[in-house]
């Protein structure tokens, strides 16, 4: 079906006014999960065809659009990849999503993240695909001396597994735009939260809380600060740099201009509950991968257009009060 020139997209309650993309379908790896699951609602309804290839391990997900097609299996395998990603767009959202996978089992860490990438991009290459989007981290950045880093801040120095996988993969993708003349967006994603998410701190106070609604543990002091984004903000953002940016390599920090403690976190999801708990505040089983604050430098995205219509800590409440509704 024909979209016209321009076209409306609501996200929340804002809108963006954006160009109809110059392609007509794409594979999403990782399109069962928070933020994938989100990308391909506005994609169909901005008439995308959408292939989701996703090993649905840890994930519940119902596809409600028309033309969505649905792939079951894991990008590790190279054939599946190659079947699969046949599309001059490939939107790769796939991999671990946490720093505890990361500490936990390093190794799975590194053969989802980086093995995965190298499969998906030798797909892309097989089947003359053109377009990479990666879902990269703020975690690159590793423990910083000062903060707002800027796209071109270096050396990075990840203090997280999780963090130097998600590195490997910018450089891999990166090397493969300069030999094979692919062109990529890479987009350092900040905390993105919503109500689909299998994991996060606002998910794992919800839980405590519903478990014991008179005291929580936190882990660490409650002083560590982050700075959220609703997933909608997240996808909204991506989409609109990947309509308005042009180079070959085309990298942007993704997050919020503020930061929340995780003490306020925990006060607003009780809050939110209408409980009032006991705080117990542990040691963080982290270490010096659990970063204490980080606030990107956003400017070269927000100067495209794009700025998150959420605040941290309207992030936090929003999703909050969405995971009370499902």
């Amino acid at each position: 079906m024909a979209l016209p020139d321009w076209t409306f997209v609501r996200l929340n309650a804002s809108v963006f006014k954006m160009k109809t993309m110059p392609y007509e379908d794409c594979v999403v790896t990782g399109g069962a999960g928070m933020i994938g699951s989100e990308l391909v609602s506005v994609l169909c309804r901005r008439g995308v065809r959408s292939k989701i290839l996703d090993d649905f391990s840890t994930k519940r997900y119902k596809n409600t659009h028309a033309g969505v097609e649905l792939v079951r299996g894991d990008i590790t395998d190279a054939t599946t990849c190659k079947k699969a990603i046949n599309t001059d767009l490939v939107f790769h959202l796939a991999g671990r999503p946490t720093i505890k996978d990361g500490l936990d089992k390093p190794g799975d860490t590194f053969i989802k993240g980086v093995l995965g990438t190298v499969n998906v991009l030798e797909a892309m290459r097989a089947n003359d695909a053109k377009s990479i989007v990666f879902a990269s981290s703020a975690m690159i950045y590793g423990n910083l001396a000062s903060e707002r880093p800027m796209e071109d801040y270096g050396p990075l120095i990840p203090a997280s597994i999780y963090g130097a996988s998600k590195l490997a993969c910018e450089n891999l993708i990166c090397s493969y735009c300069k030999t094979y003349g692919f062109r990529s967006y890479i987009y350092r994603l900040s905390n993105i939260v919503g109500s689909n998410s299998n994991h996060g701190v606002i998910r794992d106070f919800v839980l405590k809380l519903k478990e014991n609604p008179e005291e929580m543990d936190i882990l660490g002091n409650g002083n560590q600060e982050r700075s959220f984004v609703y997933v909608s903000d997240c996808v909204a953002g991506m989409l609109h740099a990947l309509d308005k940016a042009s180079d070959q390599i085309n990298v942007f920090n993704l997050g919020n201009s503020d930061k929340v403690s995780i003490r306020e976190v925990a006060t607003i999801v009780s809050s939110e509950l209408g409980l009032a708990p006991q705080f117990h505040f542990e040691k963080s089983m982290y270490g010096k991968s659990d970063l204490r604050a980080l606030l990107m430098d956003s400017s070269r995205l927000e100067s495209l257009g794009w700025k998150c219509s959420l605040s941290s800590r309207e992030a936090v409440k929003k999703c909050v009060r969405d995971m009370v509704l499902l």
